[in-house]
């Protein structure tokens, strides 16, 4: 391999170290410390400092995995890995509130549904990188109401679905504010009006009908429906529900028409972090890792990875299919 073509695990273990700890220092701490509001000094002994730390930790694993495979190309690999550590930064801090505080980010995950979907309401970013929303006619503007006291949320929301619940208490800050509001208040105000607290015991059946009420009712097949990002939610559910060797011809061979390979989008959408993928398809997190460039794998290479022949992955996909079809079709995801 020439010099240009030379991998990050290939290069230098000082050079390399330094540029992981460039990448840390430049992108990975500086999204960690804003998300998680800490200061990632070994010092500070508070729990969300710690879990932090620990979290840059996991990032770095994962970056330096990632790329083992990636080449170079004359130092055009130091903007990428840039960019590839910000998404993994991201989707790490994503994954810890998912599990630390699985009712707001529920929620915060259907407010930006709605606020995204209905034409009406749009959310996006201010020239202060914050998360604003409002009409979409104010789209693009930089100022920010205040969220007024939404005082009397059951009247508001009475008789309602989830999807119409939400559209009447945007309508109802909107109205008042008179212009674009934080999404970060609009999230408090939505969850101190609904009286929803963290804890334990989140409602699984309410999550499920917000799911089921926002999938479209389409015949599409099952492999078109994998690249939606609307569905990704359940179908991983219906995926990982799967024996292991219907999970692998699926995941591994996953990719829209053009042939790309869109697994990627379930970390990055929040759906299944690579550690959730890997776990799912039962490879070690690190081998998995290093494959992660190359997917989707083709017929072939599932076939040898399988130990199989080509047609029997062939048809052991075909069942597979039919097998998740039937599963969303039970759940009521796909129109009878």
């Amino acid at each position: 391999m020439a010099a240009a073509e030379k991998t990050w695990a290939e290069d230098e273990p000082d050079a390399a170290a330094g540029r992981v700890g460039a990448v840390t220092a430049s992108v990975i701490a500086p999204i960690v410390r804003r998300k998680l509001h800490v200061t990632l000094d070994p010092a500070d002994t508070s729990a969300r400092n710690q879990d932090a730390l620990e979290l840059v930790s996991e990032i770095q694993v994962l970056l330096l995995a990632g790329l083992a495979r990636e080449p170079m190309h004359n130092g055009e690999g130091v903007r990428d890995m840039s960019g590839y550590a910000a998404a993994i930064a991201a989707n790490v801090c994503y994954q810890y509130f998912r599990a630390k505080f699985p009712v707001r980010t529920r929620e915060a995950n259907r407010l930006r549904y709605v606020l995204s979907h209905r034409k009406e309401f749009s959310i996006w970013k201010d020239d202060r990188d914050r998360w604003v929303c409002g009409r979409a006619r104010w789209q693009g503007k930089a100022s920010v109401a205040a969220v007024p006291e939404i005082a009397d949320a059951s009247r508001i929301v009475r008789g309602k679905t989830d999807r119409e619940k939400y559209t009447a208490i945007f309508e109802w800050v909107f109205e008042r504010a008179g212009g674009p509001v934080a999404f970060d208040d609009l999230l408090e105000a939505v969850m101190s009006a609904l009286d929803l607290r963290e804890n334990a015991e989140c409602e699984r059946a309410s999550e499920q009908q917000f799911l089921l009420e926002n999938i479209a009712d389409t015949r599409a097949a099952a492999d078109e429906m994998i690249v939606s990002a609307e569905r990704l939610g359940e179908l991983w559910r219906a995926v990982v529900s799967l024996p292991l060797n219907h999970r692998k011809v699926l995941l591994l061979n996953l990719k829209d028409r053009g042939g790309s390979g869109p697994i990627s989008l379930l970390p990055m959408t929040g759906t299944a972090s690579v550690r959730e993928i890997a776990a799912a398809l039962e490879f070690p997190i690190e081998e998995f890792a290093a494959i992660w460039n190359s997917l989707p794998w083709d017929d072939l290479q599932i076939a040898e990875h399988l130990g199989f022949s080509r047609q029997q992955v062939i048809n052991l996909r075909q069942s597979a299919r039919a097998k998740l079809l039937r599963e969303l079709h039970g759940k009521g995801n796909i129109g009878k």
